[in-house]
């Protein structure tokens, strides 16, 4: 690629990019690590249960891995430079190892993404069973059959495929900024519609204020995420007008990686409220091997009262009323009086066994001994 008019090629000047990216990558690998051990740790120490969401969770932290260690690896080749400032010889290099990040980005947001949904779709079984959690299924299958769509055409964006990072080599491409622009709007409106949809159903439980502002601040990081990709829409936009691929792609992926380190954060922390209070609460709780879960030992609410401990939306079964109470305890004791027991009835009268008057219902309750 030519300079700008004023301006000559640099080979052997320093990457402008270089310890902003090394930082961020960090910083990034360091978070999304720590909040996918504690989720899997919390969810061994709580359920001692292996879920499809551990799986996906799992899953989007090793695509994030790979994701990150490709773009450190494309730095000592040239990216982060300005493409007039990188030579031809390793330009097909760096457009290589980005190509296969392109590919990895694909799976790191949808196996995080259907992480998010698929403990929402739990969380709300029990509590809304009608339009919520409709919606989250039609979301996981929508984010799937996208992601699968957009990296698959990465894949064969070119015929041949050495064509996508080599040029010149004979053959023909789809156009790539507008594949490359066409995940932005669709990342935007899948971040918003996890972050709205939860925060929503929420707004409109049985539960104080207090309660609702904080379960809502644990959705409300996805907002961010809806900045990272509206951030990225500006920057596909930038690469279709100047073209300056090895500096701009790179800036681009900072914000992709961002995205993605955003989106395990929330699929982890969804637990982790509950995960702390038990701790704090009962330091020993699941170090019993054979130990069930609390939902198999209580009747089944919602399992956005298992994740939040929201306990306003359990419902204590009927109790049972003082007088009914009390005139059993008194049949009672007049079955034990006629034995010769010496009993105390629920109004405070010790009976004694000689003179109790036997009612007529007495012959109902207790049956004779023959």
């Amino acid at each position: 690629m030519a300079p700008p008019f004023g301006m000559l090629s640099n080979f052997s000047g320093p990457n402008p990019l270089q310890s902003m990216v090394i930082a961020v990558l960090a910083a990034s690998l360091f978070i999304s690590t720590t909040f996918t051990l504690l989720k899997v740790y919390a969810q061994h120490r709580l359920f001692a249960t292996f879920t499809w969401s551990d799986l996906c969770i799992i899953l989007a932290w090793a695509s994030h891995v790979a994701f990150s260690s490709l773009l450190l690896a494309a730095l000592p080749l040239g990216a982060g430079h300005h493409q007039w400032d990188v030579p031809l010889t390793t330009y097909y290099h760096i457009e290589f190892v980005l190509y296969i990040d392109f590919i990895v980005y694909g799976p790191a947001v949808v196996f995080a993404k259907a992480a998010i949904l698929m403990q929402l779709n739990n969380i709300f079984t029990g509590t809304y069973k009608g339009v919520i959690r409709r919606c989250m299924q039609i979301l996981i299958y929508a984010n799937v059959i996208f992601y699968l769509s957009v990296t698959v055409a990465v894949i064969f964006e070119c015929s041949p495929r050495e064509r996508a990072w080599n040029p010149t080599v004979p053959g023909h491409c789809v156009n790539q900024n507008a594949l490359l622009t066409s995940t932005g709007p669709a990342n935007l409106i899948s971040d918003f519609l996890i972050f709205f949809l939860p925060a929503w159903a929420v707004w409109h439980l049985q539960m104080t204020v207090h309660k609702k502002l904080g379960t809502c601040a644990t959705f409300a990081i996805g907002l961010f995420g809806c900045s990272c990709s509206a951030v990225r829409l500006s920057y596909n936009a930038q690469l279709d007008r100047s073209g300056d691929g090895t500096y701009i792609i790179m800036q681009n992926q900072m914000w992709a990686n961002a995205e993605i380190t955003i989106a395990i954060v929330i699929a982890d922390i969804i637990i982790l409220p509950r995960f702390f209070k038990t701790v704090m609460t009962n330091p020993n709780r699941g170090t019993n091997p054979n130990r069930v879960s609390r939902t198999a030992q209580r009747p089944r609410v919602s399992r956005f009262t298992e994740s939040f401990e929201m306990d306003d939306l359990v419902q204590s079964p009927p109790r049972a009323s003082a007088s009914a109470t009390a005139t059993m305890h008194d049949i009672d004791a007049i079955n034990r009086a006629e034995q010769g027991v010496d009993v105390t009835s629920s109004f405070g009268v010790k009976s004694e066994p000689k003179h109790v008057p036997v009612p007529m219902y007495s012959k109902i309750v207790k049956h004779p001994t023959f």
